[in-house]
């Protein structure tokens, strides 16, 4: 089975259109916003625009042809979607996957990704194209990109640089970005110390690691003992206990369970925010007390403390958090 774009629509937007264009339908940017920002005509963002709504509105199909099970190179898969307004694309997550080193095992998870998710699928001529199980159309955007071999580690420095990219474009945004490096290679933590204070960096052995965390919430919001944690934790993961064991002590360490009073706040995206901003969430009351304990918290950081202090706390509370 081969999954091709429709003939009208083969031509997929730049990823820099691609930008320009969820810039616009974030909202809080018009065209002539757009135009003095980056000196292209109205009437061309707008056709870019119509183009990704035509585009989603008539997503491509699967085309039966029992002779192929890959997908072609620079192909672009959607589901039909809503346009993105920001109600509904708070955030954009961008999985860069490190094929070469994942495998087939880093899509797992992929049907659960969202319109929302766009994945970057990078593998080289010893890998050769990614395989999907077409059964299950995903609703994310996939790209595929060949990488350039005759260097070691050419695949790491090109996934590298096109993270670097991404970071730039999404800049200043009017959406929030996060990106989820997909690899068991640990290399790439340079990255992760590289950008902490701009971009929001994580990793995942695949492409089920939200799906995930947002499983694991709901187990710690309903359990109330430690025991309990551990026996739901074993069901999860269908009894592999070595999986069950790992989440559990990282749970306990993060201090992310306290059988004594509720600590997780249901729907709260705590992967996103580091255990000493975890701690200051549990031991606030009110705004004006995350506020001084922000401030204080990025006290080291100098001039950008205030800087720092703001955009996490604004994270937070467009986060959901409740006091």
């Amino acid at each position: 089975m081969q999954i091709k774009t429709i003939k009208d629509y083969s031509k997929p937007l730049t990823e820099k259109q691609l930008d320009i264009v969820m810039e616009y339908l974030a909202g809080g940017s018009s065209y002539r916003d757009l135009l003095k920002k980056h000196g292209i005509a109205v009437s061309t963002i707008h056709s870019w625009v119509k183009k990704y709504k035509t585009f989603n509105n008539n997503a491509q199909k699967p085309i039966d042809n029992d002779d192929h099970n890959s997908l072609n190179e620079n192909d672009i898969i959607s589901e039909p979607t809503t346009v993105m307004t920001p109600t509904n694309r708070k955030t954009i997550t961008y999985w860069l996957l490190d094929y070469e080193n994942t495998h087939k095992q880093g899509l797992h998870g992929i049907e659960n990704l969202k319109s929302n998710d766009i994945v970057y699928i990078f593998y080289s001529n010893a890998t050769n194209i990614p395989e999907f199980n077409h059964k299950i159309a995903p609703k994310c955007t996939i790209i595929l990109k060949q990488t350039e071999n005759g260097t070691k580690n050419a695949l790491d420095f090109q996934l590298s640089s096109q993270l670097g990219y991404l970071i730039h474009e999404n800049i200043n945004a009017n959406y929030e970005s996060r990106y989820v490096i997909v690899s068991k290679d640990k290399g790439y933590g340079t990255l992760q110390s590289f950008w902490k204070d701009i971009a929001d960096i994580s990793y995942a052995d695949d492409l089920n690691a939200d799906a995930e965390i947002e499983a694991i919430q709901s187990i710690i919001s309903s359990v109330k003992t430690k025991a309990e944690l551990n026996m739901a934790l074993i069901r999860y993961y269908n009894n592999d206990t070595q999986h069950a064991g790992k989440t559990y002590r990282y749970i306990i360490s993060n201090n992310l369970f306290n059988s004594e009073k509720p600590t997780s706040k249901p729907g709260f995206p705590y992967y996103k925010y580091d255990s000493e901003i975890i701690t200051i969430l549990r031991s606030v009351k009110n705004s004006t007390e995350l506020n001084n304990m922000l401030q204080k918290h990025y006290s080291s950081n100098g001039q950008k403390a205030s800087q720092l202090a703001s955009k996490t706390y604004h994270d937070i509370i467009n986060d959901g958090w409740k006091f």
